[in-house]
Formats: C-alpha cells, sequence, structure tokens
C-alpha cells in the first residue's frame, strides 16, 4: 500500500546479510538434510561398528577426503601448466 510505512515495495535491493568468506563454526542444515545426515551417520556407524560416531566427525572426515580430492586436482593442475 502506497504512503503505509512499511507496506510499501517489499525489501530493499542489497538488504540482508552478505556472503562472508570467514569459516564456519555452525551449520544450521534444512530438515530434509538434517535427516539424510542422521541416516548417513546411522549407516556408517552400523558399517563400522562405531556406536559413538557423531555426525560431526563423519562430516570432517568428509570434508578431508574432499579437501584431499581438490588438493591432488590443484597439483594436477599446476604440474600440466609447468610442462
Amino acid at each position: 500500500m502506497p504512503g503505509t510505512k512499511g507496506h510499501s515495495g517489499g525489501p530493499r535491493e542489497g538488504a540482508g546479510r552478505r556472503g562472508t568468506d570467514n569459516p564456519v563454526t555452525t551449520l544450521r542444515l534444512r530438515p530434509k538434510y538434517r535427516r539424510m545426515l542422521a541416516v548417513l551417520t546411522a549407516h556408517q556407524r552400523n558399517l563400522r561398528n562405531d556406536p559413538r560416531l557423531s555426525q560431526r566427525a563423519l562430516l570432517e572426515e568428509w570434508i578431508e577426503e574432499k579437501w584431499r580430492e581438490f588438493d591432488a586436482s590443484v597439483i594436477d593442475a599446476e604440474e600440466k601448466i609447468n610442462e
């Protein structure tokens, strides 16, 4: 409604939080992904016979694996450039 305080035009461009490159300390997953993580964690606990395996530990392992893959791809790319 024009002229009504707080009800004219929707959110301003640029409003809200900007993205950041700072390290994440807390992940807030949507419900769908929380359920998926819970199922995957339970599955890994059974496979490893480790009832104490936490979701955090599992996520850290997966991040470490992806980091190694990324690092290897960067090294390969650098070697190809330097050939």
